[in-house]
């Protein structure tokens, strides 16, 4: 999720770079190569792909071919045990019987082949579950809401003006809080990505959320610049500034 992707007409293409990297691309095929960060958003894959790439650790398709083999080998000893019935005879692929019961091959193929498919559309929807309760981020969005809640137990609206500002330590905990996803991006992430989710389900700003305080300083900034340097900034002016 991020302004500029989210106003664009492009349907973007994604490519593979590494275990955790996509590179983002253009409707031309080619990379973009503005810095567009996000941690949100939708990969559509075709049926084949998301088949192929579901159920870890053995993608769903191998998993189809590894149960059809096990059919083989079924097929196989039940040949087996009708050659044995029919006094040495290897009977052909049709109907034979073992024991007063019918075995038509071609039906049990067709089980076992169906049975493979199901498996794989099966381990294909546990996966996307599986990878969408895990993501890291919504999850330490819920955590960080809940300590805010410690602090704040009963958060509300208030007036916009200097009686709806934040600490510079509240600015500094959400830092460390989400360091790991920060790193060296602007607010254009911090804002999409974070705030956003983090204070919808209350519909409140992130001061409401965290419990507003008394205005001292009044701090401008372009929200291009990498939050890790103005956290930094404001921690240094906090260090040094005189009182009120």
């Amino acid at each position: 999720k991020h302004p500029l992707l989210d106003e664009s007409d492009v349907h973007f293409r994604a490519r593979v770079i590494g275990p955790d990297r996509l590179e983002l691309l253009d409707g031309q095929h080619e990379a973009v190569e503005r810095r567009l960060d996000t941690s949100m958003g939708v990969a559509r894959l075709s049926p084949a792909r998301s088949l192929r790439h579901a159920a870890s650790p053995l993608p769903a398709a191998c998993m189809g071919t590894f149960i059809s083999l096990i059919g083989g080998a079924m097929l196989s000893t039940l040949q087996m045990a009708g050659q044995s019935e029919l006094g040495g005879e290897f009977p052909s692929w049709g109907v034979f019987e073992v024991d007063q019961v019918d075995y038509d091959f071609t039906d049990v193929i067709v089980a076992v082949v169906a049975a493979a498919l199901l498996f794989a559309i099966v381990a294909t929807s546990l996966s996307r579950f599986r990878s969408h309760n895990k993501a890291p981020l919504p999850a330490q969005i819920e955590i960080y809401r809940r300590v805010l809640r410690e602090s704040n137990l009963k958060p509300q609206s208030c007036d916009k003006g200097p009686g709806r500002a934040i600490q510079a330590g509240q600015l500094l905990d959400f830092l460390s809080h989400f360091q790991t996803f920060v790193r060296d991006r602007s607010m254009y992430y911090i804002v999409s990505n974070i705030l956003e989710p983090l204070t919808a389900p209350e519909k409140l700003s992130f001061a409401e959320l965290a419990g507003p305080g008394m205005l001292d300083w009044f701090v401008s900034h372009y929200w291009g610049h990498a939050f890790c340097d103005f956290c930094s900034s404001i921690q240094k002016h906090a260090q040094v500034a005189p009182g009120p």
